[in-house]
């Protein structure tokens, strides 16, 4: 063995420190608004010669679209949790490669294997591009290098119509700076961590109404997010939607397209009223929380009279019902089916229209008609397939870590976050939903965390269930690898979109079947080899057809 070693390899290898990295690829393809990434993987054999601060150098033509960042190791403390499957890299706790660093140097350790991420992104030149990456001591001494060959197509993705939300947390930015919610510094950080969220294809975006009533214990309350300024005054409400209608418009520059009124009723089954802020006589007081009831009479005629003003609101500002949807309660289980029917028949005569829409995980939530557009978990996927059931969208999260499902949990291979796209296209998904992009709080938020030390809320979930980000000391959000690949799943979502206008559906359909891939969530080649040459064969079809 060299004493240093360097070899490319591809974005779906996590390149584990005692493991040499099995993925190797010189070479790819992809088009001309593509983001496509590969490592630099390097290895130290020598102890006396110690390596801090060393640096990297691109040569290409394409230089100038070409980001390089160290891939650094983070604990992943909560690997696995009571169901799980073989298709792991590790079932115990560890560190794994996560965290895409913005620094601009990187060490190396004795007899371990880290990496650099490649990403290349722009317009790109259509043709083949030579990308080298020489690696550099701090004396400028050359460690090693490596050579990259990308043929950009010349041909340009469509723009991917799968609906996707990643739920924003919007206090956990504020805990994390210390910034007070709505300021001028806090609106700047918030801006940076939307408008990466929509470099990585997310498109819908979570309004706080009111403070979510997601992840908060019982009796307790996070920190206050309300947009909609609430007012009462003889035993009236008036409503003042200047702040909601400066965030939807700064939403829109940003790219969102779509958005998602946050819950107006408790999780797990709409039992109580969410937190609401309202001023009378000058003093602003917590009007409803744990303590009412959700169909109880005084949350009910705030209701009434709020949400008619809402739609006035939505309408004359142009957020018509092809763009706004509306939740009532987060993961409703079967026993709260009456209860939440109760509510439907409340608010759809005033929302006519409009959409509501939440994740749930019973098949009696759609038969029944309670939800316009339900957004069934992975694992409880197959009925609604099996019906047909129209306007679907997925998600997962904490418990979908077995039969071969999609996840992004730290301690899984990477091809299980990206077979994600191929999926959504397979059984003809509206869109897909993700509860955790940047939430760094306990499971029920009885306390903030700080994301590169505490990964798995405390152990109630995964190590990298609940974010996908990570919080800089500047205010810009840092990526994770699972983040990048999984954008790389629904840039595959595009390309199969993209052979679809030349084949047909049924066309593309029999080729995922041929390939080895059905109509569900849990039936496809559980390789990363085999998704690599998938994508190729897919990107040959595209340009040959």
């Amino acid at each position: 063995m060299k004493e240093f070693e360097v070899l490319s390899v591809s974005s779906l290898q996590k390149v584990l420190p005692h493991e040499t990295p099995s993925l190797k690829e010189d070479q790819n393809v992809c088009f001309k608004n593509e983001v496509f990434s590969f490592q630099v993987a390097y290895y130290h054999n020598l102890y006396s010669l110690i390596l801090h601060r060393c640096t990297w150098e691109i040569e290409s033509d394409i230089k100038e679209f070409i980001k390089v960042r160290p891939v650094k190791l983070i604990p992943c403390t909560t690997a696995i949790n009571a169901e799980y499957d073989e298709y792991y890299l590790t079932h115990t706790a560890t560190l794994m490669p996560d965290l895409l660093s913005d620094e601009t140097e990187f060490y190396v350790r004795y007899k371990q294997w880290h990496s650099l991420w490649v990403t290349v992104k722009g317009n790109l030149p259509k043709g083949e591009h030579k990308i080298t990456i020489k690696l550099f001591d701090k004396d400028k001494k050359l460690l090693g290098s490596t050579d990259y060959n990308l043929t950009v197509l010349d041909k340009e993705l469509p723009v991917c119509d799968v609906k996707y939300a990643h739920w924003f947390h919007y206090d956990s930015i504020a805990k994390y700076y210390g910034l007070k919610v709505w300021s001028d510094e806090y609106n700047r950080v918030m801006n940076s961590f939307i408008k990466n969220a929509v470099e990585h294809g997310v498109n819908t975006l979570l309004v706080p109404l009111f403070t979510p009533p997601t992840n908060t214990y019982i009796g307790g309350e996070r920190l206050t997010t309300q947009l909609v300024d609430v007012y009462k005054a003889n035993g009236k409400y008036e409503f003042c939607f200047e702040r909601l209608k400066w965030f939807m418009k700064n939403a829109q520059s940003l790219g969102v397209k779509f958005f998602e009124m946050a819950h107006l009723y408790t999780q797990w089954g709409a039992e109580k009223a969410p937190k609401i802020i309202v001023e009378e006589n000058g003093k602003k007081s917590n009007a409803f929380g744990w303590k009412e009831k959700a169909l109880g009479e005084k949350y009910t005629e705030f209701m009434k009279v709020f949400m008619p003003k809402l739609v006035e609101f939505l309408k004359a500002e142009g957020y018509g019902e092809d763009r706004v949807f509306f939740h009532i309660s987060d993961e409703p289980s079967i026993g709260a089916l009456d209860g939440y029917l109760k509510i439907r028949s409340l608010l759809k005569p005033m929302l006519g229209n409009y959409k509501i829409f939440d994740a749930l995980s019973n098949y009696e939530f759609s038969s029944s008609g309670a939800v316009d557009m339900p957004v069934v978990e992975t694992q409880n996927a197959d009925e609604f397939l099996k019906n047909k059931v129209k306007n679907l969208w997925v998600y997962y999260c904490l418990g979908d870590g077995y039969k071969g499902l999609s996840n992004r949990l730290m301690a899984m291979p990477s091809y299980r976050a990206r077979i994600l796209g191929i999926q959504l296209y397979a059984i003809g998904a509206e869109g897909f939903l993700h509860w955790g992009y940047n939430y760094y709080n306990t499971a029920l938020s009885e306390e903030y965390i700080n994301p590169y030390v505490v990964t798995d809320a405390w152990g109630s979930f995964q190590s990298g269930d609940s974010f996908v980000v990570y919080p800089s000391k500047d205010g810009n959000p840092l990526d994770s690898l699972r983040h990048e690949v999984l954008y790389d799943g629904f840039q595959d979502y595009s390309a199969l979109k993209m052979l679809e206008q030349k084949i047909g559906r049924e066309e593309v359909l029999k080729l995922l079947e041929e390939n080895g891939v059905k109509q569900n969530l849990t039936d496809y080649p559980k390789s990363a080899e085999w998704l690599i040459s998938f994508r190729k064969l897919v990107n040959e079809k595209i340009i040959n057809k």
